[in-house]
């Protein structure tokens, strides 16, 4: 293809939007362009997203416990069994209920009776009053009736702190997943690399047959050889696309559009060696860890649970009281002004006491509810011991997974080394094609397990960060 073709044909191209398109194909990824991409698209955090949402209208749905409520009501009655009798009440009043646990009900009713065989001077009747009924055990106190109240408003903490764990998560394993793709990238280009030695090698193999300077022997290992070295390449490009569509489902929404882009992982991240101290650590991951927040949410709700039910364990003992003004008149109008002369006054005064013998279902409660407590401060406690020898095991592994990095890459060097003097003496017939591909076969091994240590070791600092309940610390991500 000429060079003056070529430019027309690229020209043409950026014309159309096809140029475009290719480029687009092509999705340029580091670590923090994944996590972007997962924080912003993934299912999974646009889901835990809602949670609080919820939690913040259950907070207003137990205040509105307390709301007053206005009733406005119209009856009319008509009496068959007598004559031209008939009536109509109208009320309106104000009733709820307070957080010591006192009920009231202020309400005004004006009734109106016609009994047209009778004359009636009076026939609107008026009344204003108040009745309160205030529990002494039962039902009585902050305690008993902010209870729904405070366990929303702890839920809502606990909502936030799962929400917390699912970014957590995500980000956890956006790192993994870009760490397992970089290394099935680079392992496809180790084993794609060993294969063109192998066959580099049989090319060459086939010219030092023909100048009679080799056995034909040596051409068959070579060619078994590269068979064996094709067939790694096409597992290596399963896992580098079972791979991809990890991270793909990981970091976007649309999958038919991801599933038509390939990835081009930039980099891995420096890291470089890290020292971890699980000991030290422990009191930091208590104070992050979104499951240890929850389980102490968990166990303060449980007590709160645990102090209604002894309040409903208790006999019922309720104070009742009532005061109220009464007026008639030949009008709407006029019997409201007899109420404002207190000519008819009257008041009630009174208690009520309610108590199930033997009162099974109450005492059980309280049971239940003690014994759930008791639950709750055991899983706390083994929670406690399973962080701090999680921290201790992945604190070793992150240690150890070091000295893999440094140990693999010093064999590395050492096989690229002797593949090249064992190459250079194979040109002189020094050496055999045999010697030279197990060499090749070491060097990629070398290579590939220098990849397995440092994602391994990557990954086991991701997993140690989580631990720790600060996902991606050690690889630059802010605390959430």
């Amino acid at each position: 293809m000429s060079r003056h073709y070529a430019k027309c044909l690229l020209s043409l191209l950026l014309a159309s939007g096809v140029w475009q398109c290719v480029i687009a194909d092509i999705l340029e990824l580091d670590q923090s362009k994944a996590i972007e991409l997962a924080l912003k698209k993934n299912f999974s955090v646009r889901i835990a997203k809602i949670n609080p949402l919820i939690a913040e209208e259950s907070i207003e749905q137990a205040k509105g416990a307390f709301d007053p409520r206005v009733d406005v009501s119209y009856t009319h009655r008509d009496n068959e069994s007598v004559a031209n009798a008939e009536a109509n009440s109208y009320r309106a009043g104000i009733s709820g209920r307070t957080p010591l646990g006192t009920t009231y009900d202020l309400g005004l009713q004006v009734t109106e009776s016609r009994d047209q065989a009778v004359s009636q001077e009076l026939p609107f009747t008026s009344f204003v009053g108040i009745s309160i009924r205030q529990p002494l055990l039962d039902g009585f106190g902050y305690s008993s009736n902010l209870t729904e109240l405070r366990i929303a408003e702890t839920r809502h903490e606990l909502n936030e702190w799962e929400f917390r764990q699912v970014v957590m998560n995500v980000i956890t394993d956006v790192i993994i997943a870009y760490h397992d793709y970089y290394f099935a990238a680079h392992n496809l280009e180790v084993v794609q690399r060993n294969r063109d030695l192998a066959r580099k090698l049989l090319e060459d193999n086939r010219k030092r047959v023909q100048a009679g300077g080799m056995a034909p022997l040596d051409i068959g290992q070579n060619e078994s050889q590269l068979a064996l070295r094709e067939e790694r390449v096409l597992v290596a490009q399963n896992t580098l696309n079972f791979r991809g569509n990890q991270l793909k489902q990981l970091i976007g929404d649309d999958a038919q559009s991801m599933l038509n882009q390939s990835i081009n992982v930039v980099s891995l991240p420096n890291i470089g060696s890290i020292t971890t101290n699980p000991i030290e650590d422990y009191s930091a991951a208590l104070a992050q860890r979104p499951d240890y927040q929850q389980a102490l949410r968990e166990l303060h709700i449980a007590g709160l649970l645990l102090k209604q039910s002894r309040n409903q364990a208790l006999p019922a003992l309720d104070i009742i009281a009532g005061y109220g003004l009464g007026g008639d008149g030949n009008s709407f109008g006029s019997s409201l002004q007899e109420i404002s002369s207190d000519h008819r006054m009257s008041y009630e005064l009174g208690f009520a006491f309610n108590q199930a013998i033997p009162n099974r279902a109450d005492r059980a409660r309280r049971i239940i509810s003690e014994l759930n407590v008791n639950l709750g401060e055991i899983s706390l406690e083994s929670l406690e011991q399973s962080i701090l020898f999680d921290l201790d095991t992945f604190a070793r592994r992150v240690q150890n997974d070091w000295k893999r990095v440094e140990i693999s890459g010093r064999a590395r060097e050492l096989a690229e080394t002797t593949l090249a003097a064992q190459e250079r003496q194979l040109q002189v017939g020094t050496s055999t094609t045999f010697v030279v591909l197990r060499l090749q076969s070491d060097l990629a091994n070398a290579e590939i397990r220098e990849l397995i240590a440092l994602t391994d070791y990557n990954k086991n600092l991701a997993r140690y960060d989580l631990l720790l309940g600060r996902a991606g610390y050690h690889f630059g991500i802010a605390d959430l």
